[in-house]
């Protein structure tokens, strides 16, 4: 299984169409957005989507996983 991470999403930024925030909807608000990573993605509604599919997926190993190994995955994140 191939992980999705924002530096391989970037690129397909360029083929995304741009709109508001308040017009795309991420996983997260994306009015209240500051980093460039956040507001790389409420440019675009292809990205968005990516982000709430990668969301829905991270809740779905979040609740199958036991604590030691969640903590395991958070800490890699960082």
């Amino acid at each position: 299984m191939k992980v999705l991470t924002l530096p391989n999403l970037i690129p397909l930024a360029l083929a995304g169409s741009s709109m508001s925030a308040d017009e795309i909807q991420a996983s997260f608000d994306c009015v209240k957005a500051t980093t460039h990573r956040k507001k790389t993605i409420c440019s675009s509604m292809h990205l968005a989507k990516l982000d709430i599919r990668l969301a829905v997926a991270y809740k779905k190993v979040r609740q199958e996983t036991d604590r030691v190994k969640l903590a395991i995955i958070k800490a890699s994140q960082r």
